[in-house]
């Protein structure tokens, strides 16, 4: 294995110990170890040197020093944790917007405030479960966030 997969093997092993299951580690490993080598030249630009990939192997040349990889690491993980804070936001926004063709049976209650209001004889309560699932839907979404 050359430089590159051995730090993504790393990253996998300790920043994504969530992964568990054989195929889905392999798979990401490949994501991983791709994006490291494509990220080689912001690497050299925020340190100013010239790492390349070298022979049929893809080693790197010279090759990356502890101060290298661990840099080349954060720039992975800064890219990878704004593209993970973007698909939360795009949620969020996506389930946000009420419905184009208002065919839905259902009244929104998304950005509702209200529980009950009451105007003379007429009172209109909504369910508990909807507004607690609504709270609890957002508090979710900005913890993920």
């Amino acid at each position: 294995m050359n430089q590159i997969g051995l730090i993504a093997s790393g990253m996998l092993e300790y920043d994504f110990s969530f992964i568990t299951d054989e195929t889905e580690k392999s798979s990401e490993l490949l994501t991983v170890s791709g994006s490291l080598g494509g990220r080689i030249g912001d690497l050299n630009l925020l340190i100013n040197k010239s790492f390349a990939f070298t022979g049929h192997e893809g080693d790197i040349d010279p090759r990356l020093g502890n101060e290298e990889s661990a840099i080349l690491r954060n720039i992975y993980m800064r890219d990878w944790s704004k593209k993970q804070s973007q698909k939360i936001l795009r949620g969020l926004h996506v389930d946000s917007i009420p419905e184009a063709s208002g065919s839905s049976s259902e009244p929104s209650t998304a950005a509702a405030d209200w529980i009950e209001l009451r105007e003379g004889d007429t009172t209109i309560r909504r369910s508990a479960a909807s507004s607690a699932s609504s709270a609890l839907s957002r508090a979710n979404t900005a913890k993920a966030f």
